[in-house]
């Protein structure tokens, strides 16, 4: 396992993605350079991630369900959808959300969690990158799930592949 930034990702590799709850392994079928765009650097206690301002994070709804909420639209006190054990790693953050709450959403709470931002700061414009995945609508970027597909990535984004950096 390894990281590799977003812009090194090509069609056939594989990258982590939430499918029924579970962390899994999937294709990519797409990568590319999609504009400049402005950009926001969301923070929770254990990952950072800088993000185009458009693009959807996995998050929980206030009865507890899954869906995807914009950058710009995140606040402190929302809970975006992390691994608890980072897929290459031995790095293990406990989720700021109850087990009782993930297992509302249907995640496997073995392998994710929700955490609270506590922070969103817009944080300049830059080229962004994004890529669709195989029998997945969403990746983990920087350790928290994000859409894929028609939506845009900052091009420092670190993505979970099972061989790392070429």
């Amino acid at each position: 396992m390894g990281r590799k930034r977003i812009e090194d990702i090509r069609p056939d590799d594989k990258v982590w993605s939430v499918v029924d709850g579970k962390l899994q392994l999937n294709k990519v079928t797409w990568q590319g350079k999609t504009g400049n765009l402005p950009l926001y650097t969301i923070r929770t206690k254990n990952r950072e991630i800088v993000s185009s301002y458009n693009h959807p994070f996995m998050v929980r709804d206030f009865d507890g369900k899954l869906s995807f909420k914009q950058a710009e639209q995140l606040k402190p006190g929302d809970y975006v959808v992390q691994p608890t054990k980072l897929c290459d790693s031995y790095d293990y953050q406990e989720p700021d959300g109850s087990a009782e709450l993930c297992s509302i959403a249907g995640l496997d709470t073995t392998e994710l969690g929700f955490y609270c931002v506590v922070s969103v700061e817009a944080s300049g414009v830059s080229d962004v990158y994004d890529i669709s995945v195989e029998n997945a609508h969403n990746f983990i970027a920087d350790g928290v799930v994000v859409h894929n597909s028609n939506y845009n990535l900052q091009e420092r984004h670190s993505i979970r592949t099972p061989s790392g950096p070429r």
